[in-house]
């Protein structure tokens, strides 16, 4: 899913060393070559210079980090609790969105409406699309 996003003009960025191992266990062959790391300097200087916003709101299960960029609304939430935690997807403009897991690296289509379910202590991104 990191690649995807990478793909897709999303910068992905890894402080201090990129991971060599996901969630499950594997080792992560690729992510040498598809991902460097970044001081947080440089990765300070890069969002400054981004033609984005950010916003974020916190509850006591959730982070939502919300980044606008020219025809995406991109959402990242994290379930902070040790319990899952289902979400509802509902957004005024669109009509579905792509869920992309950063841990199993799925990405799947929901329809507005519809609720996610976000493992324990993960996060997903919520990908809209201008229409």
């Amino acid at each position: 899913a990191l690649s995807a996003l990478q793909q897709q003009g999303i910068p992905v960025l890894f402080l201090d060393e990129t991971p060599s191992y996901a969630l499950t266990g594997r080792t992560l062959t690729n992510a040498q070559n598809e991902f460097r790391a970044s001081s947080l300097d440089e990765i300070l200087n890069m969002l400054q210079k981004m033609p984005m916003s950010l916003q974020t709101v916190t509850d006591a299960r959730l982070v939502k980090a919300k980044f606008l960029s020219e025809n995406r609304e991109i959402w990242f939430i994290q379930n902070l609790s040790e319990a899952d935690a289902a979400v509802a997807l509902n957004h005024a403009a669109y009509t579905s969105a792509e869920i992309w897991d950063p841990s199993t690296g799925s990405v799947s289509e929901e329809a507005m409406g519809h609720g996610i379910r976000i493992p324990a202590l993960r996060g997903v991104f919520v990908v809209f699309h201008t229409i």
